[in-house]
């Protein structure tokens, strides 16, 4: 018998046919056709088996080789399993050759798995292939997916010099993050330097009030000396207040002490009368 066939015993006619998954183990005038190891596979015919390629399997006596499914990898010719990638790694696509690491600010727990998991808000992975992601301090938070904590929590503030998050001042709002503190009405701050930020003062007068949105991007640290589009007096002063404290009148406005604030011009003999009538 020629290769790839075999006679158990003698014929007069022909030899017969080794089907897909065996061979003649390299021999002529073979008897009986042998299975292929696991990790190899034949066609019809087969003299020999040849080695599953990176990224495949087989088991014994296979005709073709099985693709590496998603979360899995065979990294070597001729194996006869997959490896399922380990916690922290993952394999997104079949036919995977090896495992890839989870990048930072991901995690894997589980084996076996097509992808990575972004840390939830307030967590952080700081490296490469985490199999769990770490909870922030108390006094800080992050973004999700993040490799770090590095935002504020709400009910603290960063500091300019070392970025610590520090306790929201007394009179004043943190919504946490790259927020800076917001006084409270009747309150004020002094924008000119971030380091004064947490430095919450009482106005003498009736002037002060937080305006617009609590969470207004003018609060930002980024915002919050560099912004020419932030007017302070604008975020923290009553209509015609301006300055310190919102302790002057703009033009056009003047002081009224009996109501302890500012009021439009000619406004203020109109509010007398009703006084001294009343």
């Amino acid at each position: 018998c020629e290769y790839g066939k075999y006679a158990p015993q003698a014929l007069t006619d022909s030899c017969l046919d080794c089907e897909a998954g065996f061979h003649t183990n390299n021999k002529t005038k073979a008897t009986a056709c042998t299975a292929c190891d696991a990790g190899k596979y034949s066609t019809k015919l087969s003299f020999k088996c040849t080695d599953c390629s990176k990224g495949y399997f087989s088991t014994s006596g296979s005709s073709v080789c099985e693709v590496c499914p998603v979360g899995f990898s065979a990294p070597e010719n001729g194996s006869s399993s997959c490896t399922a990638c380990s916690a922290g790694e993952y394999a997104s696509k079949n036919q995977s050759k090896s495992c890839s690491v989870c990048g930072i600010g991901t995690y894997q727990g589980s084996t076996g798995q097509a992808d990575c998991l972004s840390c939830d808000i307030g967590k952080k992975a700081p490296d490469e292939g985490s199999s769990s992601c770490l909870s922030c301090d108390a006094t800080y938070t992050s973004l999700a997916g993040s490799a770090t904590c590095d935002l504020a929590a709400a009910g603290y503030y960063l500091q300019e010099q070392d970025d610590t998050s520090k306790t929201c001042p007394n009179h004043a709002s943190c919504e946490g993050g790259y927020q800076v503190p917001i006084p409270d009405d009747g309150y004020w701050v002094d924008r000119a330097k971030y380091k004064l930020a947490g430095h919450i003062h009482q106005c003498p007068r009736n002037t002060c009030e937080r305006n617009g949105n609590v969470n207004s991007s003018c609060w930002h640290i980024d915002e919050f000396t560099t912004s020419s589009r932030c007017s302070s007096d604008e975020l923290q002063c009553t209509e015609g207040a301006i300055g310190p404290l919102c302790g002057s009148c703009e033009d056009g406005y003047v002081f009224q002490a009996v109501l302890n604030e500012c009021s439009v011009c000619g406004q203020v003999q109109i509010a007398s009368y009703i006084l001294i009538g009343s």
